[in-house]
C-alpha cells in the first residue's frame, strides 16, 4: 500500500538530519518527498526557506499558516526574520513580541528582539531580551532549536548570546 504520512516530529527530524548532513537544498528535497506522502510540513518548509534567505517564499508560507488559523509562535518568529530582512524593524519587533506572548518559553524571539534592540541602540532592552534568551535556551526543546536556531546548536547560540551581552556591557 501507499506509505503512511510521517508524524510531524518524525518528519521534522528526518528533514533536519538531512539539513545537517547535506545542506538546505537536500533538506528541501526531503521535505518535498515527505509532503508527497501527505505530511503537513509547511512550518518546517518556511523555516528552511528563511534559512536559505528565500524570505518572500517563507513569508508566503507563514501567511498561509496564519490564514488557516494556526497561532504558532514559530510562524510569528519566522515572519519577524522575514520582516527584518525587508528592512521593517517595527514589523519584526511586532512578530517577535507576538511569538514570545504565544509561547513565553520560546527563546529565539527574545534573542532576535535583543539583537534588534542592540542595533537600535537600546542597550537596556537588549540586555533584558538577551538575558531572557539565555535562560530559555538552556531549556528549549532540541528539535525547536534545530528548526529555528539558524543552523546553530544550543551551545553555539548560548555563546552568541554571551558575545552580544558582552557587547552591551553586561558581565556574563
Amino acid at each position: 500500500g501507499a506509505p503512511r504520512p510521517a508524524p510531524a516530529a518524525d518528519a521534522a527530524g528526518s528533514v533536519l538530519a538531512r539539513l545537517q548532513r547535506d545542506g538546505a537544498g537536500a533538506a528541501l528535497e526531503e521535505l518535498e518527498r515527505l509532503r508527497e506522502q501527505g505530511g503537513d510540513l509547511q512550518l518546517l518548509q518556511a523555516a528552511l526557506l528563511t534559512d536559505q534567505g528565500e524570505t518572500a517564499e517563507a513569508e508566503a508560507a507563514c501567511a498561509a499558516l496564519l490564514a488557516r488559523g494556526d497561532l504558532d509562535p514559530e510562524t510569528h518568529y519566522l515572519l519577524a526574520l522575514c520582516r527584518e530582512h525587508r528592512g521593517d524593524a517595527a514589523g519584526a519587533i511586532e512578530h517577535d513580541r507576538t511569538a514570545a506572548r504565544l509561547d513565553p518559553a520560546f527563546a529565539m524571539p527574545h534573542f532576535h528582539l535583543g539583537l534588534l534592540a542592540r542595533r537600535a541602540g537600546d542597550v537596556a532592552a537588549a540586555r533584558r531580551e538577551l538575558g531572557q534568551a539565555a535562560a530559555l535556551l538552556r531549556r528549549d526543546a532540541p528539535l525547536r532549536i534545530a528548526m529555528f536556531g539558524g543552523g546553530f546548536e544550543r551551545e553555539a547560540l548560548l555563546a552568541l548570546v554571551r558575545v552580544q551581552l558582552q557587547a552591551c556591557g553586561s558581565p556574563t
